[in-house]
């Protein structure tokens, strides 16, 4: 969840960066979908594989063994 708010807020203010450019400095922005899906399938690709990572280390410890450590 929190690598897609990450992915989600980063598409936002890439969106507003664009805008800013284009208002404050008259900067003709193209803004198209790929980089910005992308960017946010790598986000989410991210966050899956290390969260699924520990997850499943930790799954297969006993929780005897888990306990035992500080």
């Amino acid at each position: 969840m929190l690598s897609l708010a990450g992915g989600m807020m980063g598409a936002v203010l890439g969106l507003a960066g664009a805008w800013v450019a284009y208002t404050l400095f008259d900067l003709r922005v193209l803004v198209t979908p790929w980089p910005a899906t992308i960017a946010f399938a790598f986000s989410a690709l991210v966050g899956i594989v290390f969260g699924i990572y520990p997850a499943v280390r930790a799954a297969s410890q006993s929780p005897m063994a888990s306990l035992r450590r500080d």
